[in-house]
């Protein structure tokens, strides 16, 4: 599958039967973050959109946010949450709090533009795979499952019959197998009675996913800005998880001033491994 997009940057769909004729088409854009040893979760996030509605409101927003970069910086500048929550080769020439109240103002756009998210969550194991790129591997790919689930959830209960969705994820060729194999496997009925013994399939009562047709596409940050976003809603829920400085900032700049989900409690306690929010009447809805 390949996507382009026209002169209003919306993304155009080639190469999928499913997706042609009179199928209205929305787009999960999905991120990852949960790669180093010292992160207890993998966690992958996704923004659900109108391509042709939202796309080029959402990228001009990302692009007029780069006024707040230091001029020394801004030429190719790509949005990356860990890069300005700790600084990394900006430290000594961009001044901590100015690159905080960045990332709050970019995290704060699916909230003021009514974008849904969808995340999914996977703990680490106790014990600890000596080969870590193996663990890393396995564990973020059972966060796209949990992810693509949400997302799966969202299309069947709050979009209309005539939508279906298609898949957008970082260029990573580490973890391109996994992501393609994952949404092969809980596309099909067959494969997953193949896999999944019924106990299992069970307790998994919506698979298979339904409305998410055609393989992922996959691109880079620089390509697609969207994904920087997507990154960012991931970085919040880590640090959400760890306890970590600023995270409750963080998830007041994604949620806005109002009580936080229960969901969010129950994140942190491992009850919940894949949760939906959408906002209506200024407040965050959530499932899962």
């Amino acid at each position: 599958m390949s996507t382009l997009r026209d002169r209003r940057g919306a993304v155009r769909v080639f190469g999928v039967g499913p997706l042609v004729g009179d199928k209205i088409v929305r787009v999960v854009y999905v991120d990852e973050t949960g790669h180093t040893t010292k992160e207890p979760v993998a966690i992958v996030a996704g923004l659900i959109l109108d391509p042709d509605q939202q796309w080029r409101i959402l990228a001009d927003r990302i692009e007029a946010l780069k006024v707040y970069v230091p001029e020394k910086f801004r030429e190719g500048f790509v949005f990356h949450a860990t890069d300005l929550e700790h600084g990394g080769k900006y430290r000594h020439d961009w001044p901590d709090e100015d690159r905080w109240a960045l990332l709050d103002r970019l995290i704060s756009l699916p909230r003021e533009l009514s974008i849904p998210l969808v995340v999914g969550f996977t703990r680490k194991p106790v014990e600890r795979d000596k080969n870590s790129v193996r663990e890393s591997k396995i564990v973020h790919a059972s966060a796209y499952r949990e992810c693509i689930q949400a997302a799966d959830w969202f299309m069947k209960n709050h979009a209309s019959e005539n939508e279906v969705a298609m898949l957008v994820a970082e260029q990573r060729e580490e973890a391109r197998r996994a992501i393609e194999a994952i949404h092969r496997l809980y596309s099909s009925e067959a494969l997953l009675k193949r896999w999944y013994p019924e106990s299992v399939r069970q307790k998994r009562p919506n698979l298979p996913i339904s409305t998410i047709k055609g393989p992922p596409s996959f691109a880079t940050k620089d390509d697609e800005p969207l994904l920087q976003i997507a990154d960012s809603c991931a970085f919040v829920f880590q640090r959400h998880i760890r306890g970590a400085d600023r995270s409750e900032r963080r998830l007041k700049a994604l949620f806005g001033d109002f009580l936080h989900p229960t969901a969010l409690g129950q994140i942190r306690t491992q009850a919940k491994n894949h949760v939906c929010f959408w906002w209506l009447n200024g407040g965050a809805q959530h499932w899962g």
